[in-house]
């Protein structure tokens, strides 16, 4: 199988990992970044550089928005799949995936919102979930000097702002502000207490903590969270059930380093999994798969923004 693969710029050991993945799992990828103006006039592009007779998939990973400006000429193309990776779509960026799919129904969504694909799978359309990944030059594992242990905290409710400034024995806190560079926070820390808005929460910055090696305290997340993610707790993260046990349980690793950096190795250990090369085998499965004809469904045509 040969995939053309078309995205907006990214750093290049992150696309580079991402597509050997790919191409270890389907055999042949093309993977072309392009600039805006080529983004913004995607016919030329294809009708001056891309012969469609040479590959079976074509993956887009352009904003929703995008696709729906360009739809008039997308539709037109085979076997399309459509790529969103750490992207939460906005309101008004759904809006433009269901518009997307009403006018090419046959149209695949691949994404790692997983809350997202499966509306999708219930109104019948081809979706398919992958984990989310991240980048490993901005979030990798840093040798911490042994000394007082370090807590950040994120906490968008306010839950935990009584304990702003304090300490517990050798445990220093402090809680991240909006805009922080949480790359740059997670290095230099021991413990993330992750304390989100929702039960369903996205994963994203717990994996980003782990891979920082700092392990989490969190809430359980659930069932669904826990077999999805493979969350284990007192091995790959801590659940806790309140504030107040959150800090107690931080305060006993504090007293017990070793007990501290056994969880924490364990948890580096069990987030390779979401490293962009497997991300990227993953997603050759989710290519693989025969996609819809548009030979199968009505045509929409779309005038003046009214499709008929």
């Amino acid at each position: 199988m040969k995939v053309l693969w078309l995205s907006k710029e990214q750093p290049v050991s992150y696309a580079s990992r991402l597509h050997t993945g790919l191409r270890q799992r389907i055999g042949t990828c093309e993977a072309l970044s392009l600039s805006i103006e080529q983004q913004q006039n995607l016919e030329d592009f294809f009708t001056r550089f891309v012969r469609l007779s040479q590959y079976d998939r074509i993956l887009l990973e352009f904003p929703q928005s995008l696709i729906y400006q360009q739809s008039h000429f997308l539709r037109r193309l085979p076997h399309l799949s459509v790529l969103s990776l750490g992207e939460r779509y906005s309101a008004k960026e759904k809006r433009y995936l269901r518009k997307n799919l009403s006018v090419m129904p046959w149209m695949r969504f691949i994404g790692d919102d997983c809350r997202l694909v499966k509306a999708l799978v219930e109104k019948g359309y081809d979706a398919y979930w992958i984990y989310p990944t991240f980048n490993p030059d901005h979030y990798w594992l840093h040798r911490k000097l042994r000394g007082q242990t370090q807590c950040v905290i994120f906490d968008p409710n306010n839950e935990l702002k009584s304990f702003h400034r304090r300490q517990i024995g050798a445990f220093q806190l402090r809680f991240l502000k909006p805009n922080e560079d949480l790359a740059g926070i997670l290095r230099a820390e021991d413990l993330f207490i992750y304390w989100p808005k929702t039960p369903e929460r996205t994963p994203l910055p717990m994996i980003q903590a782990m891979a920082c090696g700092a392990l989490v305290i969190t809430p359980d997340p659930g069932v669904k969270m826990r077999v999805r993610y493979r969350w284990r707790d007192h091995e790959n993260c801590i659940f806790a059930n309140d504030p107040h046990s959150a800090f107690e349980t931080a305060a006993i690793l504090s007293d017990h380093p070793h007990m501290l950096h056994e969880l924490a190795k364990k948890s580096h250990e069990d987030v390779q999994r979401f490293f962009p090369q497997p991300i990227g085998f993953m997603l050759g499965g989710a290519l693989e798969p025969k996609i819809r004809l548009s030979e199968d469904y009505p045509k929409k045509i779309r005038i003046f923004g009214f499709e008929f």
